[in-house]
């Protein structure tokens, strides 16, 4: 996988460990551009996946 693509999945998993950390009672609050983040994110995985 590039280099890129896990840069990227690094920064997210370290943005949402942050959120929690910050709001751990906060499930029901999880911020949108969190959730759109990581479902691009799982499209580039497949896409990923599709193509080896």
């Amino acid at each position: 996988m590039s280099e890129e693509f896990h840069k990227e999945k690094n920064t997210l998993f370290a943005d949402i460990l942050i959120f929690f950390n910050k709001e751990p009672e906060s499930f029901y609050m999880f911020p949108d551009e969190l959730i759109i983040r990581l479902n691009k994110l799982l499209e580039k995985s497949k896409q990923l996946i599709t193509k080896q």
